[in-house]
This record gives structure tokens, sequence and C-alpha cells, in this order.
């Protein structure tokens, strides 16, 4: 009998397609990233909750500058509440949080990972940065195996 390995379904939700291939293009990388991946991006401002329900991830990636702290947190909640609620929400962006911020999403049960970089180098460890985040954390809930 062949066992598969487990694929966590990611769902990103991402200002537009150059923002997404600089982030996506790591999870497709095969020796960048531990676990195995299935994903799926909606632009912009999301419709209602259709993604989860279209969709059923086990991990909801949200860039930082889409939504304003009021509606991520409130997104968050009707996420948490809907019958396809994700293992887990992950805010990730370029600017930094304050402590007070880090405590009100956490609260809500959003991760928030900082990718704060300014040159290219920077940008491509940034982008590992939140692949190894998301990794660990789908390796912690058993979504995927190392």
């Amino acid at each position: 009998e062949i066992k598969k390995t487990p694929k966590a379904r990611l769902l990103f939700i991402e200002p537009n397609p150059i923002v997404f291939g600089f982030t996506c293009g790591f999870f497709a990388a095969e020796g960048l990233i531990e676990g195995e991946y299935e994903t799926k991006v909606v632009y912009g401002d999301i419709e209602g909750l259709n993604p989860l329900y279209e969709y059923s991830p086990d991990v909801v990636i949200m860039y930082d500058s889409i939504f304003n702290m009021k509606d991520t947190i409130q997104l968050a909640g009707l996420m948490m509440q809907s019958s396809h609620k994700p293992k887990m929400l992950i805010l990730h962006g370029l600017f930094p949080k304050t402590e007070l911020e880090l405590k009100e999403l956490a609260k809500e049960g959003i991760m928030f990972c900082n990718q704060n970089a300014m040159d290219d180098e920077g940008l491509r460890i940034s982008n590992k940065k939140l692949v190894d985040f998301v990794a660990k954390e789908c390796i912690k809930k058993g979504l995927v195996k190392q």
C-alpha cells in the first residue's frame, strides 16, 4: 500500500498577480519548502466567504495591505465561524506590527509573518521566511509530513 503525503490546501488572498507570484513561486519549488501544498489564489477584496466554500482551505494566507486591521479581524471572525473554517489564518506583509496589533490579531486566531525586506535577496529571504513559517505550522498541525 502506497501512502500519499497529505497536501495542505492554501488559499491566498493577495492584492495582485505580481505579489502572488513572488510569494507562491516558493510553495511550488522543490528543495525550498518542507511539505506539499495545493494552492489557490483570490485577488483583492473577496466577495463574502465563497472561496472558503468553493475550496475548503486548511490555511488562509492574507496579504496585509488588502484590508485595514478592523476589516481583517472581521473577515477572520466570519471565516472562523463558517462551516468551512480554516485550521489557520496567517496575515503576511512587509511592515511590522506593533505589540498591540499583534495581540489583537492573536486574540482573533490570526498569526502574522513579517516579511520586511527591501532588496532582491531580502525579498527572496522574506518569501522563504513565509514558506518556512507555513511549513512549520502545517507540520505542527499534522497537515503535511516532514
